[in-house]
């Protein structure tokens, strides 16, 4: 079924077919066994001869065809049972080889079977193995292990890089690692990054929940913008404006660093980094040319772990085939730790980070990070059906997230935002239609709604959220971000006055009149009874019914 994800196909992956792949393999082994029983009960009729009462069953075995018959239908049987959801689940490993392994033989034995129509079987067989080699070609050459480390995108890193010489790094890392010089481990209670976000935190009493940050308190997020007012969702938490990192910083030629500020590993190398919540920030750029459209997906492998253990991941960021710096093509991932792989990808870097390593060191010139590990990474992919979604078909483009699934989402807000900005959506990874898919866009307004636990957790997107802000003009964009478990107020403070928290109720479903196309949203937020829904004439501003 590979051949449907082809661009000039119906563009459809395994998590679309996943569910008819499986019930037409069950389909065929269901039919495949009625063949078998009749065929046996038949056998088991018939005689030798009129003269011999032997059951022709007996002597069948002697013929070379019927035991091709059996060990076709007995590997299709294991198959078939091998690939219940218990066994994908707990082994996938296991399950993924032996699938490789049981499908040729499968096909090659039905063909020997009955060579009549043994063409259908090898011209199959073909195709499944032409699929297998030029993913395993694909896989080679993208994590750059057909060659050298990347070529052109090993001599675009060395470009960005100081020209100092190999040595220094070598000492460098030498002194890491002899101990003399460590870098402050992190800790696994883990605290937001008050840098990147923006956000002082004044207080920790927060006496309402859930909690919101709407499109007010974003306000300063924006640069350019000191001169407003600054406004917090929750009381205890103030935003101030902080410069964000344009698509060309002035200093981005730093050693090691890219356009937007933030560290570039070296190609076929991820920078990882923890975060709040058990978080994995990976950010990667293959060796060679990798392309992706906004919410596909990719397989992670991380050699330090094991060379056998593979994940999916979402992208996070948005794939720039116009950017003059590798950052354009940087993969970000967001990763929960939490049983398996990402437990023992974060403890492998939590190890890492204690012991005051780097990790892999590249065989190229390269600046280490400031904080954080390098792991060398190898992906497979893009996968992911949602290259056939028609994005910048929709004058309204809604997002919401939960948790960890943000990384998905903010795939999908910055690609709308670029394409908002008139960027091309063919160059930003979108293949929808196609071929011969138009690239016009008629996205005029995008919103966000992501609901997390904990504050910190913002941390984990911030950087898109603030270039995603500069991009466009605040009226187009709207990011409300609601938290569910901040903290409660201590019964120290009980005698404090409380605070209005009628900002943190949460936003009201707003209707547009038919024929309006003002992208202005409410500057007037109402909070809604569920006991007494109704349209209020005297809240309707700007043609803009309100629910009272």
């Amino acid at each position: 079924m590979a051949i449907f994800a082809l661009p000039f196909t119906i563009q459809l992956y395994n998590d679309k077919l996943a569910f008819l792949h499986r019930w037409a393999g069950r389909l065929i082994w269901l039919v495949s066994a009625l063949h078998v029983t009749l065929w046996s009960i038949q056998l088991s009729r018939d005689k030798r001869s009129s003269f011999d009462p032997t059951s022709a069953f007996s002597f069948a075995f002697d013929y070379t065809k019927f035991i091709y018959g059996w060990v076709g239908f007995i590997s299709l049987t294991l198959l078939v049972i091998l690939s219940i959801r218990p066994i994908r689940v707990e082994i996938y490993e296991t399950f993924y080889v032996l699938h490789v392994l049981l499908v040729p033989l499968t096909i090659a034995f039905s063909a020997l079977h009955f060579p009549p129509i043994a063409w259908w079987c090898w011209s199959t067989l073909v195709l499944w193995g032409a699929e297998r080699l030029w993913r395993m070609v694909k896989f080679l050459r993208v994590n750059g292990l057909l060659g050298c480390m990347g070529g052109r995108r090993k001599e675009r890193y060395l470009s960005h890089t100081n020209a100092r010489p190999l040595s220094v790094f070598n000492k460098f890392n030498n002194v890491l690692n002899s101990g003399h010089l460590r870098r402050k481990s992190q800790p696994r209670d883990l605290t937001i990054n008050t840098q990147e976000l923006g956000i002082i935190d004044d207080s920790s009493r927060l006496n309402n929940r859930p909690q919101s940050v709407g499109a007010e308190s974003l306000k300063s997020f924006r640069s350019g913008n000191s001169a407003a007012p600054l406004m917090a969702s929750s009381p205890g938490y103030t935003l101030t404006p902080t410069p964000i990192h344009p698509a060309f910083h002035p200093h981005s030629r730093m050693a090691g660093y890219a356009g937007r500020g933030t560290y570039l590993p070296p190609p076929g190398y991820a920078h990882a980094t923890l975060l709040p919540g058990r978080t994995i920030r990976l950010r990667l750029v293959p060796p060679h040319h990798f392309s992706w459209a906004p919410g596909q997906y990719v397989q992670l492998t991380i050699p330090g772990i094991s060379l056998f253990k593979t994940h999916p991941f979402t992208i996070a960021s948005v794939c720039d085939q116009e950017s003059r710096l590798d950052d354009g093509r940087e993969i970000l991932l967001l990763i929960r730790a939490r049983a398996g792989f990402t437990k023992d990808l974060w403890n492998y870097i939590e190890k890492l980070e204690l012991e005051g390593k780097i990790g892999d060191k590249p065989d190229i010139q390269f600046t280490p990070p400031r904080r954080g590990v390098l792991l060398r990474a190898y992906i497979d992919g893009p996968f992911g059906s949602s290259i056939r979604a028609p994005w910048t078909s929709y004058s309204t483009v809604l997002v919401i997230a939960g948790g960890s699934g943000i990384a998905f989402g903010t795939a999908i807000m910055e690609y709308a935002c670029l394409c908002l900005t008139g960027r091309d959506s063919k160059v930003l990874g979108s293949k929808a239609g196609g071929i011969f898919g138009g690239s016009s866009s008629q996205i005029r307004r995008v919103r966000l709604v992501w609901v997390i636990r904990e504050f910190s957790h913002m941390q984990w997107v911030a950087s898109i959220i603030r270039r995603c802000l500069d991009l466009i003009k605040s009226n187009a964009l709207q990011i409300d971000i609601f938290v569910t478990n901040a903290s409660d107020q201590p019964k120290e403070a009980s005698t404090e006055p409380k605070l209005d928290s009628s900002h943190l109720a949460p936003p009201n479903v707003q209707y547009m009149r038919a024929g309006d196309q003002s992208l202005n949203p409410s500057q007037v937020s109402f909070n809604s009874d569920a006991a007494n829904v109704g349209w209020d004439p005297q809240n309707e501003l700007d043609g803009i019914p309100r629910i009272k």
